[in-house]
């Protein structure tokens, strides 16, 4: 009873003639403008960037003194408080996640972002 299997024929579909007619009249693809899409993408990419650019110069927001935070849930994490007075720092965004929180902060100058960092390395 083992390796009882169903034989099937093999047919030769080659042998097999097409059904249907081909269509003469189907319209071929449209040529692509390459160039033209890429430099569309490029011009709509910069004026977008330059409109999140300018936005956030008008409220106050400046992205060359921006720094992404995440702090972990736990002990050791430091007081915003503590951090806001010692830094000079401002909160612009807080994102909670699983395993604790991201902070995009704003320093007051580049001074204060070169302390802080100089406090982290240390």
């Amino acid at each position: 009873m083992d390796n009882q299997h169903i034989e099937i024929a093999r047919e030769d579909i080659r042998a097999i003639e097409y059904a249907f007619r081909s269509n003469p009249n189907v319209p071929k693809p449209p040529q692509r403008n390459r160039g033209g899409h890429g430099s569309a993408l490029k011009n709509a990419l910069a004026n977008t960037v330059s409109s999140i650019i300018n936005n956030r110069r008008e409220i106050g927001v400046d992205t060359d003194a921006l720094i992404v935070i995440e702090l972990s849930s736990g002990e050791a994490v430091p007081s915003l408080e503590i951090l806001q007075g010692k830094f000079n720092l401002e909160i612009v965004e807080e994102t909670k996640s699983n395993g604790g929180t991201k902070f995009v902060v704003q320093f007051a100058s580049q001074n204060d972002i070169t302390i802080f960092d100089d406090e982290r390395a240390s």
